[in-house]
């Protein structure tokens, strides 16, 4: 029984936030269908290094290694050229406005992330970087959030590449994915709809 804030201790992890960004969460007591006053914990300030992907279910892959991400701003338009005009036209037929990326990491696991020793034999890392390829190839939305702020509510498209850098240890490999994004990664709603987060029971 809590009987005042000093009993009450709550501890959790919120993979879907942004790195660079600072959060408030509330503890919000609940009889029945009623909400009680909130309780805000102090702010929080999310950092991270490297690339991480979450999935439904909590699924979460990511690393600290070599992680890139090269992001576009697609906003299809053209340009029509009048025949009685010296200057063309900018035309846009379509509200679309939105990011699409390629991002580059050397997926290890999580045991040789804490232990320091990265497993680079021709088969150490095999079980674990298949197990991402085919987390990649799913086909469900996930959330891409990179070190510097970015985070997608996305899907991947084309074809993941699991390669060799060049001049590298043969068992240093990387995982090369595309994705667009399709929808907002901050919005409750759109989450619970692309199955990121699952409603309660």
């Amino acid at each position: 029984q809590v009987e005042k804030l000093g009993n009450l201790s709550i501890n959790g992890y919120d993979y879907t936030a942004a790195s660079e960004q600072q959060y408030e969460y509330a503890v919000v007591p609940v009889i029945g269908n009623e909400e009680g006053l909130y309780y805000v914990a102090a702010p929080v300030l999310s950092q991270f290094d490297g690339l991480f992907l979450i999935g439904s279910g909590g699924t979460v892959y990511g690393t600290p290694v070599n992680a890139t991400c090269e992001v576009t701003q697609t906003t299809p338009s053209s340009v029509v050229e009048l025949l009685h005009s010296k200057y063309p036209k900018y035309c846009s037929n379509t509200q679309a406005n939105y990011e699409q990326g390629s991002c580059t990491g050397s997926f290890v696991s999580q045991e040789e992330i804490c232990s320091g020793v990265i497993d680079t034999s021709e088969n150490g890392g095999w079980p674990y970087r298949h197990s991402f390829l085919e987390f990649l190839g799913n086909k469900k939305p996930k959330i891409i959030k990179f070190e510097t702020g970015g985070l997608w509510l996305a899907n991947i498209i084309n074809s993941p590449q699991d390669s060799a850098p060049e001049d590298s240890l043969p068992g240093a490999r990387q995982i090369s994915f595309d994705f667009v994004e399709i929808g907002d990664g901050n919005s409750e709603r759109q989450m619970y709809e692309a199955g990121i987060w699952e409603y309660p029971d």
